[in-house]
């Protein structure tokens, strides 16, 4: 209808001006509320984002996921109190959906939060926690907070979280400090995950200097079968002879890929 079609322009063409009348839709149209929920999250402005946390602090709230979802989209850090307060008592939707949120909006705030949610989550939730995590700490990262963002990664490299993040994670610890990475990557040769084999051996390959080929080939020999395959190649990119005696060492071996 008319109504309708009016919030649907103002998710387009929309400014500070036409926020009353859609938060008053917000919370009062059951037939608008949703269109006038996309107009807000669109229209740039502090009073827009006041409207949508206004209607989340509503007891009994209509659409909650979907107002989160908003918030998360705006990254409102206003807003990261109140999410971190409905995150602790939400069904498994609505978790989902903050932690989603707090990931997005990545403040100091949003860290802070998710970092101590650790085992009060309801039981399912973990892969959304994990990818919310690691979503924060790459805003963290953005932000140039790189002690915060290297906490969060170093906590998604526990185990149980799952392979594709655990790896995401290590590559954006290397990114983080040059010092340690050496030493990672050595954690990351031995790591059960392929993902993360494949990374740690890609960033050998794209570094040099002899005393760390030196290191890295010294632990060639103890290796798994595909991080050695994996080692040998990235060795051989380097090309940095320091590697020489190890590799012809692998020559007399009896693991024909290998040779």
């Amino acid at each position: 209808d008319a109504k309708a079609f009016a919030c649907r322009q103002m998710s387009l063409i929309g400014d500070e001006n036409a926020v009353p009348a859609l938060a008053q839709a917000l919370v009062a149209d059951a037939g608008l509320a949703h269109m006038a929920r996309l107009a807000l999250e669109r229209i740039p402005g502090s009073a827009a984002a006041a409207a949508l946390r206004d209607a989340l602090a509503i007891p009994d709230a209509a659409d909650l996921v979907g107002l989160v979802n908003s918030i998360g989209r705006r990254r409102d850090s206003d807003a990261v109190t109140i999410l971190g307060t409905i995150v602790v008592n939400a069904d498994a939707e609505l978790t989902e959906a903050c932690l989603a949120a707090l990931g997005n909006i990545g403040s100091a705030e949003a860290a802070t939060i998710l970092l101590g949610l650790g085992d009060t989550l309801p039981a399912g939730v973990g892969p959304f926690y994990a990818q919310a995590l690691f979503a924060c700490g790459c805003r963290r990262q953005d932000a140039a907070a790189d002690v915060a963002a290297m906490g969060i990664f170093t906590r998604l490299r526990r185990p149980g979280v799952s392979e594709p993040v655990r790896a995401a994670a290590f590559g954006r610890l290397l990114s983080l400090d040059s010092t340690r990475a050496q030493a990672w990557v050595l954690e990351g040769l031995r790591d059960p995950a392929p993902e993360t084999v494949r990374m740690a051996t890609g960033f050998i390959a794209g570094t040099s200097g002899p005393d760390a080929t030196r290191a890295f080939a010294a632990v060639l020999p103890d290796l798994p079968i595909g991080a050695r395959i994996g080692l040998i190649g990235a060795l051989g990119q380097r090309l940095d002879p320091t590697a020489l005696p190890v590799l012809m060492a692998e020559l007399s071996g009896t693991e024909e890929n290998v040779r």
